[in-house]
């Protein structure tokens, strides 16, 4: 790393309630820079749809790369849930899309698979995305 810290810029936005922006530059060295957008979100059922559109707005707008992450309340696969109702397409039809359009990719996770529980039932609702660009 370079000496001194990276500039940076940081702008707070709220879309829809349950989206939080923050935009990052600097310089991290020998011909490494960083240009970056991170989304944090939590959203409840009901405003999934609103909080997919808000991300493709987003996402139209972004030059650079950026990483989403936090609590979607959606699964994907259906593999995400065990214990409960069988995965539906039309449940995972919608985050499948957004991450088709906006050219989104999971990173990897270690640990532990799913990240909510009653007790009985387990998913995973919880990721960090970024784009492909």
């Amino acid at each position: 790393m370079g000496r001194g810290r990276p500039k940076k810029m940081v702008t707070k936005v709220q879309l829809a309630e349950f989206i939080a922006s923050e935009s990052r530059s600097g310089n991290l060295g020998r011909n490494c820079e960083i240009d970056s957008q991170v989304v944090a979100l939590s959203c409840e059922k009901e405003h999934q749809c609103d909080m997919w559109e808000a991300l493709r707005r987003i996402d139209s707008q972004m030059t650079n790369s950026w990483l989403i992450m936090g609590d979607f309340n959606a699964v994907m696969d259906i593999e995400d849930r065990i214990n409960g109702t069988v995965v539906q397409e039309n449940e995972i039809k919608d985050f499948r899309s957004l991450m088709e359009d906006c050219r989104l990719n999971e990173l990897r996770t270690v640990g532990r698979s799913y990240t909510w529980t009653n007790s009985h039932v387990y998913n995973k609702i919880d990721r960090a995305i970024v784009n492909a660009h």
